[in-house]
């Protein structure tokens, strides 16, 4: 994608919330008038760099981290649904953009109190850890204190 922007295919409309917008020459190749050309780096194993686990391994994970015969909460549910609902309005997202409803069960199920623990559940990468990461944790902590306390 990086080498598609530098090549001027795609430009980012940094007025526009810095979406990615297809150039002229980018619509000629996408509309087979001009035919891109680009170069596939090989990607070296190199011991000092962090890879991250394989997919199996964070299904493993998150498939791991509820209980056994742990049941979805569905108060709590609906509370990450609602969570998500606001969340998504104050970025004008469709709700699913910001989490599925597939990630909302799992959450309610497996109940992370923390970020790192949130970032395991299936369906979660990187950036929705860092953005969202907080605000539902926080979330379901305060659940559950209620809940229990």
């Amino acid at each position: 994608m990086l080498q598609m922007l530098q090549m001027g295919y795609f430009e980012v409309a940094y007025n526009e919330d810095r979406h990615l917008k297809v150039t002229p020459l980018g619509r000629q190749v996408l509309y087979g008038r001009r035919i891109a050309k680009l170069v596939v780096i090989g990607n070296r194993h190199h011991p000092l760099i962090y890879s991250p686990p394989p997919a199996y391994m964070k299904a493993l994970a998150s498939s791991s981290l509820a209980p056994p015969n742990a049941k979805e909460d569905d108060v709590l549910f609906e509370q990450l649904k609602e969570l998500r609902r606001k969340l998504a309005d104050r970025q004008g997202y469709p709700p699913y953009i910001v989490l599925s409803d597939k990630v909302l069960h799992l959450l309610a199920t497996i109940r992370p109190t923390t970020v790192s623990a949130f970032g395991l559940v299936s369906g979660i990468g990187d950036y929705k850890r860092e953005k969202y990461g907080k605000e539902f944790t926080d979330l379901i902590r305060k659940y559950l204190e209620r809940k229990n306390g």
